[in-house]
């Protein structure tokens, strides 16, 4: 789906909504949730959600590596320097 966007002050924005490329904007994601092609119309089900905790994959991310390294430096590394 293409959308046009546009701001308070009057900016337009062209985006391209697709099914696994949902469309970020501040703490708003619009997903493309269904689509439908018909022989005299094409339809996109758009869903709008507002996520104050978009932050948490990246977070998650960052303690799992951690927890690796520290799980590599424990078991691996000081049983490779004591050797």
């Amino acid at each position: 789906s293409d959308l046009i966007i546009e701001e308070e002050s009057g900016n337009l924005w062209k985006y391209r909504v697709e099914m696994n490329k949902p469309l970020r904007i501040n703490n708003y994601t619009i997903y493309q949730t269904s689509y439908i092609e018909s022989d005299f119309e094409k339809i996109s089900l758009l869903t709008l959600v507002k996520s104050k905790w978009s932050f948490y994959p990246y977070l998650s991310t960052f303690i799992i590596f951690l927890g690796f390294s520290f799980h590599m430096y424990f078991i691996y590394f000081r049983k490779f320097l004591r050797e």
